[in-house]
């Protein structure tokens, strides 16, 4: 498990209120209820990874109930909001009395940036200082009306993840597979004397890595947006953190020959490794991707200038050139680029009268969908689009009229089909939905329609064996994969507002959580404001790859 993190951009690490009360008579009494919330939190993500139960019911810290089930075991009720008694799977507590409160979105749900809650309300009603996010153990200042951090919180709270985790794991060990009663122990809070406290205070912190903004250098929200979907990409991360291109050897190999080092051309996999190293650094302030930007416009004609570019089309003319700055062969090229996106398309044309099939195939990168505009407003427009629908009409048979002449009788049909399905899977997926629809006579509409999407997706259906034996679900193994080919959603990319006027936003998972990238700016969020976003790009990691990465 990992220690508590600091968001930055997002919260203020250091605030003089907290501090103050740390060093007040008050303090024994905020670390006593700080360490029996976290403590709670903790037990509670555990307890349905093991044969484990909470020693601390939500009754005893917060408002919530329990009872008994029909073998004696307690079941826990979540705890409920002290003001309008919802039910909290993400518990908000005031760290001077047993109020409890939801952290409700009242406004710019949009975004993912949470405002309007009953804690905040309390706060301001009881003149409380600080409030606790149970799940992520961050502190809630009042008085700044922002998440603070303390060393002393934070360090507390990696002592008791710690504890925790290797209490869990040694019940998995040892715990027999069936329990008839839930374990309890004794867990006394730990209160720091003065010697304790002063090591505490004098503790540095090391910064979170990997969640770092981008700044906006001129309409760069396209590239700000992509470059996370890239840093959040597993097999990337991977790759470029465990050294497998270095820009220094690579420099040393294209400088070789050459009489002066200006005259070698730039390669965007080194460009890449610099953005990893920079944002997996202990720096906390946004990057600025100049270089990176700069080798792109030399690479891309179309992509040169400060004007607003299309994300998509960054992307896949970073993909392209990343590629072609490889030297690899397309037949057989194992770079980083093709290893992680790339797949083959198979196009099937069936003849409508002898029923011969012709088949040919074409490299993919991406799979870009088409968005059927059932208006933007309303149920229709609603209920019309979800990434299954987009999928299905995506693959599904497609009349070609009596344009197509059969090369196997030599006849014309106008019964003749043709039908495209995913003969080779990548373990990453990204798809675009096509937002941008250009019109006769040299105008271009934004497709407003919203489009729902799961947090995972069984890709088996679309697979060319699938469909050409007519099962939903395939037998055979894809590249070694297994037999359902699920995938998880990693990165949202989102864009507010017209098509030359508008804005990109992000959301992408982190570990355990999920965050809003705007530019500079790291907020935290849920998974549920990042399915309710209108997407414009999915970034979907195969399963089993993504488990293996993840918890490397």
């Amino acid at each position: 498990m990992a220690p508590s993190r600091r968001v930055f951009s997002g919260s203020n690490s250091s605030c003089e209120h907290l501090a103050h009360s740390l060093e007040s008579a008050s303090s024994t009494k905020i670390l006593s209820r700080y360490s029996k919330i976290v403590r709670w939190a903790l037990k509670e993500k555990y307890r349905t990874s093991a044969t484990y139960s909470s020693s601390e019911p939500a009754s005893i810290l917060f408002n919530g109930a329990h009872h008994q089930n029909g073998h004696g075991r307690p079941k826990m009720s979540p705890p409920e909001c002290s003001e309008c008694s919802l039910s909290l799977d993400r518990p908000f507590a005031c760290l001077s009395c047993s109020f409890l409160g939801c952290w409700s979105s009242s406004s710019s749900t949009s975004t993912g940036i949470l405002k309007g809650n009953h804690l905040v309300e309390h706060l301001a009603a009881s003149d409380h200082s600080f409030g606790i996010d149970s799940s992520t153990g961050r502190i809630y200042c009042a008085q700044c009306a922002d998440f603070v951090a303390h060393p002393l919180l934070e360090s507390e709270r990696t002592r008791l993840a710690l504890r925790e985790e290797d209490d869990c794991l040694a019940l998995i060990r040892k715990a027999p597979s069936k329990r008839k009663r839930p374990l309890a122990r004794s867990d006394p809070t730990f209160v720091p004397d003065e010697r304790e406290q002063v090591l505490l205070l004098n503790a540095n912190p090391l910064p979170c890595r990997g969640l770092r903004g981008f700044r906006n250098i001129g309409q760069t929200c396209f590239l700000s947006v992509i470059l996370q979907s890239f840093v959040h990409n597993p097999l990337l991360r991977d790759y470029f953190l465990a050294d497998r291109h270095n820009r220094t050897i690579c420099l040393a190999r294209r400088t070789a020959g050459k009489q002066k080092e200006t005259d070698v051309g730039g390669c965007m996999l080194c460009e890449l490794d610099r953005v990893f190293s920079e944002i997996y650094s202990e720096e906390q302030t946004p990057f600025g991707p100049i270089t990176f930007l700069y080798s792109m416009w030399n690479s891309s004609a179309d992509l040169a200038g400060y004007a607003q570019q299309d994300a998509h089309e960054f992307f896949i003319a970073a993909l392209n050139q990343m590629h072609t700055d490889t030297q690899g062969l397309d037949s057989d090229c194992s770079c980083p680029i093709h290893t992680t996106f790339s797949g083959l398309l198979q196009s099937d044309v069936r003849c409508g009268s002898c029923g011969g099939i012709t088949s040919a195939f074409d490299p993919m990168l991406d799979i870009s969908l088409d968005l059927r505009n059932k208006g933007s407003e309303g149920k229709a427009g609603s209920e019309g689009n979800t990434l299954k629908k987009c999928l299905d009409r995506y693959t599904s048979p497609e009349r070609l009229g009596q344009q197509y002449t059969c090369g196997k009788c030599g006849l014309v049909s106008s019964d003749s089909t043709k039908q495209l399905s995913i003969k080779k899977i990548p373990p990453v997926l990204c798809f675009q939905f096509k937002r941008f629809e250009h019109q006769p006579g040299s105008t271009s509409i934004k497709v407003e329609s919203p489009v729902r999407f799961p947090s995972s997706i069984d890709m088996t259906p679309y697979l060319s064996q699938s469909i050409r034996t007519k099962l939903k679900k395939s037998s055979a193994l894809i590249r070694g994969f297994g037999e359902e080919m699920i995938y998880d959603l990693v990165v949202v990319v989102c864009h507010q507002g017209q098509l030359n006027n508008g804005h990109y936003t992000n959301f992408a998972r982190f570990r355990e959580e999920w965050y809003y990238f705007d530019d500079e700016k790291v907020l935290p969020s849920t998974l549920g404001y990042a399915l309710g976003s209108r997407a414009y790009m999915l970034t979907c990691v195969y399963n089993p790859s993504f488990l293996t990465i993840f918890h490397m």
